[in-house]
């Protein structure tokens, strides 16, 4: 993963410096780079991804407030009301489950009463991109 806040000094508990993982060897989560770790996610699918056809200026999402783009993705979501479900944050720093974006990437938006399709369109994210953002957000959706 790239991105994560290594540990340079050991610790006391006797564990080796940890650099990769969902968790290091001293138990603590491993720190998710917005930057590094979650725009990349956005940015990956090429002509039908997140950032080439919906979630930029003049896409065609229904919100194209919510602009995924490198220079507008962080400051239009994290902490800002869900249009389509306005009890709930498009990113709730420091709770997925309360995240419209993860409920729609999760394709349990339906559940928190959400509408429209599972995102991102046409195609799925990984397992393991799933886990980096539901990390990123429950570690506090930090830049």
């Amino acid at each position: 993963m790239t991105g994560t806040n290594p540990t340079t000094a050991p610790d006391t508990t006797g564990d080796e410096p940890t650099t990769g993982g969902s968790e290091g060897t001293s138990g603590e989560p491993e720190m998710v780079s917005y930057t590094m770790d979650i725009q990349p996610i956005w940015e990956k699918m090429g002509a039908g991804g997140c950032v080439a056809s919906c979630h930029v200026s003049g896409g065609i999402a229904e919100y194209t407030t919510v602009l995924l783009d490198a220079a507008n993705s962080y400051a239009t979501t994290v902490d800002k009301t869900s249009p389509s479900v306005p009890t709930l944050k498009i990113v709730a720093p420091g709770s997925a489950n309360d995240s419209y974006l993860w409920h729609k990437i999760n394709d349990t938006f339906t559940e928190v009463g959400g509408v429209g399709t599972k995102m991102p369109q046409g195609g799925s994210l990984s397992a393991d991109e799933l886990a980096l953002v539901k990390a990123w957000i429950d570690g506090g959706a930090l830049p």
